[in-house]
This record gives structure tokens, sequence and C-alpha cells, in this order.
């Protein structure tokens, strides 16, 4: 839905993503994510399909900025806020702000999928704990409890393609908003519960501190079981680092991005 609002707000056709970056199953966001990192469609997908996405690389912004810039036909660029696979592979704060300058300087959606982030960075996502707000962003079914229900917030002159009255008004063509779950009572009733503990509590914070506390244990394992793996993560998740190679760094350094 992202992504096709997008399109129709901008008038444009390419999608831009990132190397690694995992956006679901849709035809357009299925390859460059485990696979097929040069691009080309994986099974089952029309080349005619991979060739409307240009795939960028969330280490270099410069690589990034000259793929925006040599092509004028790109509706959207959608990015995982805190890296692929839930900051894995991290993306700097930094380089998020330059992505959002580019895409406005240029009029490019930018779109945040905090389907993982949201609701685990902050109660407002990726969004508060960078302090970037881009133009759309996509939640998954944390917003509804975990239940069957997501959603999809920002910019109301964007989301307002998806309105009967806008659409009549301007005299446009609406764009199509079908789901088997849209409106189920259950999942509106649990979202209700789920964001009411986000906005009243600190559960965020509790489950940042739970996979911290997780993370320094398992380091402190490492350290004494003397194997030069290292665990890392950021806002509560967590992974492990099997570093074969024994390269001399710390959980800060990949978390900040400064280790390549």
């Amino acid at each position: 839905m992202a992504l096709r609002l997008a399109r129709a707000f901008t008038g444009r056709k390419k999608i831009l993503r990132f190397t690694g970056h995992f956006h679901g199953w849709h035809d357009h966001v299925t390859f460059g994510v485990f696979s097929h990192f040069d691009g080309t469609p994986t099974v089952g997908v029309l080349p005619e399909v991979a060739e409307q996405v240009l795939l960028a690389p969330p280490w270099d912004i410069e690589e990034t900025r000259r793929i925006i810039e040599s092509c004028d036909d790109i509706a959207v660029v959608i990015i995982e806020p805190t890296g692929s696979v839930w900051g894995q592979v991290p993306v700097t704060t930094a380089f998020l702000q330059a992505v959002r300058d580019i895409t406005a300087e240029r009029g490019i959606v930018f779109i945040f999928d905090e389907v993982i982030s949201g609701f685990r960075c902050a109660p407002g996502g990726a969004q508060e704990a960078t302090g970037i707000t881009p133009d759309l962003a996509c939640l998954g079914k944390t917003v509804a409890g975990g239940m069957h229900g997501a959603a999809l917030v920002g910019r109301k002159d964007i989301l307002d393609l998806l309105d009967f009255r806008h659409a009549r008004a301007a005299g446009i063509e609406k764009v199509g908003h079908q789901g088997t779950f849209n409106a189920m009572p259950t999942s509106c009733a649990a979202g209700i519960a789920a964001l009411e503990i986000v906005k009243s509590t600190d559960v965020c914070q509790q489950a940042i501190d739970y996979g911290r506390g997780l993370q320094d244990g398992l380091n402190k394992m490492f350290v004494q079981e003397s194997v030069p793996w290292i665990s890392y993560g950021s806002y509560g998740g967590f992974h492990v680092f099997l570093n074969p190679h024994e390269i001399d760094t710390t959980a800060q350094e990949i978390e900040s991005g400064k280790f390549d």
C-alpha cells in the first residue's frame, strides 16, 4: 500500500530500496534481500517488475546519493530505519538524515518500514528515537496487539488518495484499499489495549533494557569461554557476530556503524 500510494502521489514509477532490507513478499521487494543482490528478479518475479527497482548500499551515502540523483523517476525510497533484519547490519542516524534530506529536496516519498521497529525503539518508533520524520511509516501487527492488523501512517496529503470524498472532489481515481481483516473487532480491541499500555507505561524501555542485559550477559560468557564472538544490537534486538577472523572490534563499534 505504501509503495502504491507513493507512485500514485508522485506520478513516478521507480522504487529505491536498500540491499538486505526486508519489506515483505510483494514482487517489488523480494530480490536483493537474501539473494539476487545484483537486482535480478527471484524466481516467479517478472523482469519488467525488477526493472522498476533500484538497489542502493545502506552503508554508503555518497553512492546512494549518486543513484538517486541519476534518476528523475524515483517515486519512493523505503528503508528499515534500524538496519536490515532488525539491525543485524545497522544503519546510522546520519545516513537516515542524509536520505531524508535528499528525498525532501527531490520530492521523493520517504518511507520507514517500522513493522519491527515501531513500538520497539520508543513509543513513537524509530521516528521518535532518531528524531527523523519520514513521509510514511508502515506498522505491523504490534499496532493490533499481536492480532491481525497493521497500519500505514503519515502525511495527510498522501493518505488523502485513499479517501473516497477527496478523490471525488479532486476528480481522480481513489487508490484501492482492500483487506481481509479490515476493521476486525477483536484486532481493534486488542490494538486499543496494546497502544494504551505503550502510551502510559515504560514497556518500550523495559524491552530495550532486557535486550541489552541479554547482550551484556552473552558477551561476558564469550569472554569467559575465550571465544571471539560478539553480541550486539539496538533497542533490545540482539545478534551474535561469530567473528571467524577474530577482528578486533566491540559491540559499540558495530552498533554505531563504524565497523564495516
